[in-house]
């Protein structure tokens, strides 16, 4: 607009080094602002790129840690089996033992009243002579 109102006035043609400093701060001040407008959208594109590579960092993250805890799942349950095996087997060796145990009481039973039976057959003969 000042270029303008000096021009309408005759001023450019009275001073043409004038108007082509004016020109050439236009110019320059253009350049300036598509500069400005340039380094803003690369500005906005590092700053995506950037939150691209944390969201993608972050993702990674969450699967690692989802892995993470499934693998601690995984070896809690098979901790959980290797312990009830444990009682299983444990249970089985007392069932064992009780029916070994009573097993000898029996035979040690059956053959205390044999013993008993042999010696009141020996007596009754022993009687009956």
């Amino acid at each position: 607009a000042a270029a303008r109102e000096f021009a309408g006035r005759g001023g450019l043609e009275r001073d043409p080094e004038a108007a082509a400093a004016k020109v050439a701060a236009e110019d320059a001040a253009r350049k300036r602002a598509d500069a400005a407008v340039v380094a803003a959208r690369v500005r906005k594109f590092e700053e995506n790129e950037a939150a691209v590579a944390r969201a993608a960092d972050d993702a990674a993250a969450r699967k690692q840690a989802a892995q993470a805890a499934e693998n601690t799942a995984t070896l809690a349950a098979e901790a959980a089996l290797r312990k009830r095996f444990e009682a299983d087997q444990a249970a089985i060796r007392a069932k064992a033992a009780a029916a070994i145990e009573a097993a000898k009481q029996k035979a040690a039973a059956k053959e205390e009243a044999e013993q008993e039976e042999a010696l009141q057959f020996l007596a009754a003969q022993e009687a009956g002579k």
